[in-house]
């Protein structure tokens, strides 16, 4: 892991403005009040309880390891019934004893509530199991010490003589209950899943010691309906071909097939499946000591097939029009036939295509999840904007007829994910909009960690403002551009902006399939002062190798869209009268750029 210690004068600055007055903006803290410290000369004792589990033994080791490096303390890790003597500062980790005495607010924690509260001459960091504890620890060495996890391999970590630790009684919860990034690509077990606050990291499995993950049963999380343990049309089809809607000539498959939800009999022969999946699923859990599933996907293939079948069509019309009132009254069928035996099992399904609109007579059973896509919208623009109506109608519809509502977002456009698109600043606007419209959970697809779009911070930011969508974007930006960047930070921000900007006048509309010639605001002057401020950008950090490889990172977009646009707008150019000697950008330059930066990416994301 590179660890970028005090790399310039601008992050000490930052670090020692965080340790003097982090606690003045905590609620319930007192500044001048610091009866705990931390030095290299004291010792600091770390409390677990007797019935401890893996995630909370990583939150001890978490804080050790960070305490030691911040102040050179001597951090030791005990049980509380060990009856080891309790020496200097004494921290607290876990539903200890001491905890369940001496907290002020004794309701039980939900399962990522979390807590940090100091008491006498000790400190509490406890919170719901499995990930509570550790979220407490992770906050309180970002919000107290001043550590940052940028991405999976670069942290910040402050030193300091003496780390104060003033008076404490914070307790909070993320605002989301489920908050899954596709994905992390961290390859380090839900590490820095966990520092982020998220609780799924897509298909990548979560360690205990991190807290698991609330996985989804077999056979997948998404477009199952003709996966083998189910309705398999090589199975099926030939005894039962109206079970089946086909686009198309020759035999169903994934690309031009649904199921016929509305077939009795094919309803029968999914729930009798799904019964028997459950049992095993669980069975092997409880053998291998995981957590048992409590949430199976059955969901529509990956297609634009309707989902209109024999004697649907009184269904769809009673519904205002919307062919989700099928999927919907299948997955209730099928939630009906389980909730008996597996009161606490939950489908998830996905209203996708067909399924989008929702219906405006049935509802969505208790124990059902929607999980609403959003295949229509411009991502330049909040979802709040008019060009994006039909997907804020859907939520606020959708809302109305079922419980457990979650988004599936794309933050990429899967054509082009390279290229400049200033879609971060939707984020806090969309995400409090579905929070307030109880969206309990968010599913976003963020591939592409080699070459994505500025993906180091976006990622970062999104992460924060999955865990409090009330947080200050801008002042999340500029922390991460800071401490990330260092010097080359305003730059980088300068870059942010004049970005907006060039979109904002080209009213382009980038949609998630988007083509190249969409990207209208990539004209040759817009990269000209892009290409300029990233030389600024490189020049201020020209001395440190490390800034410098991020700069060059985040530059990358517009080196990629200088290669990729070259031709036509040297087309442009000349169309313009202009001599081919004069254009301003210099494709040469650009692609030894990104080839080195992308080189560099490699070495550092790809496992060794």
């Amino acid at each position: 892991m590179i660890k970028t210690i005090q790399h310039s004068s601008t992050i000490l600055a930052l670090f020692a403005f965080v340790l003097t007055i982090a606690f003045a903006a905590i609620p319930g803290c007192a500044a001048q009040n610091s009866p705990l410290q931390i030095t290299a000369s004291s010792k600091t004792t770390i409390v677990l309880p007797t019935d401890t589990i893996p995630s909370e033994e990583t939150a001890a080791k978490e804080l050790q390891h960070y305490l030691t490096q911040i102040t050179g303390s001597d951090c030791k890790v005990v049980a509380e019934n060990a009856g080891t003597a309790l020496q200097g500062t004494v921290i607290y980790v876990g539903p200890t004893q001491f905890a369940k005495a001496h907290l002020t607010d004794k309701s039980t924690f939900a399962d990522e509530e979390w807590t940090m509260q100091t008491s006498g001459n000790a400190l509490i960091l406890d919170g719901g199991r499995p990930r509570g504890t550790l979220y407490a620890v992770y906050h309180f060495l970002e919000d107290v010490a001043g550590v940052r996890w940028w991405t999976p391999f670069e942290e910040t970590v402050p030193t300091a003589k003496v780390l104060s630790i003033a008076n404490l009684n914070r307790r909070e919860k993320p605002s989301f209950r489920y908050r899954d990034i596709y994905s992390t690509y961290a390859n380090d077990g839900g590490r820095f899943m966990a520092r982020m606050r998220l609780d799924r990291q897509g298909d990548a499995p979560v360690d205990a010691a991190y807290g698991g993950s609330r996985d989804y049963g077999p056979p997948y999380h998404v477009h199952t309906f003709f996966k083998s343990i189910y309705i398999d049309p090589e199975k099926y089809y030939p005894a039962h071909p109206d079970w089946f809607l086909i686009q198309g000539d020759g035999p169903p498959t994934v690309h031009n097939a649904q199921l016929a939800m509305s077939n009795p009999e094919m309803r029968k022969e999914f729930l009798r499946l799904l019964l028997i999946n459950i049992r095993e699923s669980r069975a092997v859990a409880i053998a291998k000591h995981l957590p048992v599933p409590d949430v199976y996907d059955i969901s529509q293939n990956d297609n634009r097939v309707g989902f209109m079948g024999p004697g649907d069509e009184q269904l769809v019309k009673e519904n205002g029009g919307a062919e989700s009132a099928i999927l919907l009254s299948f997955i209730n069928y099928l939630a009906d036939g389980i909730k008996t035996e597996f009161p606490d099992v939950y489908l998830d399904t996905l209203a996708y295509f067909s399924g989008e609109q929702a219906p405006t007579k049935i509802k969505a059973r208790d124990n059902v999840i929607i999980r609403l896509t959003d295949t229509q919208s411009n991502v330049l623009l909040p979802i709040t904007a008019e060009r994006n109506h039909a997907m804020r109608e859907n939520i606020e519809n959708w809302a109305k007829q079922c419980k457990n509502l979650r988004v599936w977002d794309y933050d990429i456009t899967y054509r082009f994910p390279q290229l400049p698109q200033p879609t971060a600043q939707t984020y806090q606007p969309d995400l409090q909009f579905l929070h307030a419209h109880n969206v309990e959970g968010m599913f976003i697809e963020f591939e592409h960690p080699l070459d994505a779009d500025m993906r180091d911070m976006k990622m970062w930011v999104l992460c924060k403002l999955l865990e409090n969508p009330n947080q200050n974007y801008e002042a999340l930006v500029k922390e991460f551009t800071d401490g990330y960047y260092g010097a080359a930070g305003p730059y980088v921000r300068q870059y942010q902006t004049a970005l907006q900007t060039a979109a904002a006048k080209s009213g382009a509309d980038i949609q998630w399939f988007a083509g190249l010639d969409t990207f209208t605001y990539l004209t040759p002057d817009f990269l000209h002062q892009a290409d300029g401020i990233y030389a600024k950008a490189a020049n201020a950090v020209k001395s440190d190798p490390v800034l410098s490889r991020r700069v060059a990172q985040a530059r990358a977009s517009v080196d990629i869209a200088i290669l990729r646009r070259f031709r036509q707008l040297m087309k442009e150019w000349r169309l313009e009268g202009h001599d081919e000697s004069t254009f301003t950008l210099d494709r040469q330059a650009a692609g030894k750029r990104y080839l080195a930066a992308m080189n560099s990416r490699i070495d550092m994301w790809l496992p060794k």
